[in-house]
Order: structure tokens, then C-alpha cells, then sequence
């Protein structure tokens, strides 16, 4: 969307979110209709994201561009980090979902710090906690 909200460099998160592209222009998302498998836009939608959006930005909106994805999820709704299990070289950085804005950068700086200080990564998001499913799944094949 194209605004002049005076949000400087700031993410807006209050049941969608407004993040600033560069100036007067921002992305805002993001919808939740779990019937719909299409990656088709829909007017309902774009009502729904604008309607959230004007109360967040006390400015004119103008639409620019519309996407639509499939939104994916991880089974327990927790990020992937860390070191594929049979492949060291290959690291696994996914799975942030809606919270990735506000997550990316906290998890980025653990994930640095576990390359780079082999610091441990935390269990809810090590990728290690599948493991067992990798090991299963490789050994049926």
C-alpha cells in the first residue's frame, strides 16, 4: 500500500502487520481463511487487511498491488533452526510464520551465535527435535 504515516522505520503488529518498504510504501498483511487452499486473491480480503490497516495508520491508503499466498505452518508452530541432520554444511533458518517479523531478529542473532560461538540453540526451535522423525523417514526409504 502507498501512505504518508509518520511510522518512520517501524513494524506495526496489532492483528496484521505494517511493514515500511521504503518511502510512503508499505506491506500489510496477513489473512487467516483456513477453508481457502488457492493462492488467489480475493476482494474479501483486501477489505479485511484495509479495514485492520486504517485503524493502525492515521493516513490515506491507496492499494499498489495485491498478493496471495498459502500460508504454512510447522506442527508445533515453532521455528526450524539450526544444522540439517545428516548434511553439517546446510543450516535450516524457517518456519517463523506471522511472528516472523517480531521473531526474525532475536532468533537471526541466536542462530549467529550458534555458528559462530557454538552457543546452544533453544529446544523449542532446534531442529534437532525432529530428528527422530528424519531418522524414521530416511530409514523407510
Amino acid at each position: 500500500v502507498e501512505a504518508n504515516p509518520t511510522l518512520g522505520n517501524h513494524v506495526l503488529l496489532n492483528g496484521i502487520f505494517v511493514v515500511p518498504l521504503k518511502k510512503n510504501k508499505f506491506k500489510i498483511g496477513a489473512t487467516y481463511n483456513w477453508e481457502d487452499k488457492t493462492a488467489e486473491i480475493t476482494i474479501e480480503a483486501k477489505t479485511e487487511l484495509l479495514n485492520k490497516a486504517k485503524k493502525l495508520i492515521n493516513s490515506e491508503i491507496k492499494v499498489i498491488g495485491q498478493e496471495a499466498g498459502i500460508r504454512p505452518a510447522t506442527i508445533d508452530r515453532r521455528p526450524f533452526i539450526g544444522m540439517h541432520p545428516e548434511f553439517q554444511n546446510i543450516g535450516i533458518f524457517n518456519g517463523l510464520g506471522t511472528k516472523g517479523v517480531s521473531l526474525g531478529p532475536y532468533f537471526a542473532t541466536e542462530f549467529a551465535n550458534f555458528l559462530q560461538n557454538n552457543k546452544q540453540l533453544n529446544n523449542e526451535v532446534n531442529i534437532n527435535r525432529f530428528s527422530s522423525l528424519y531418522l524414521s523417514f530416511k530409514n523407510a526409504n
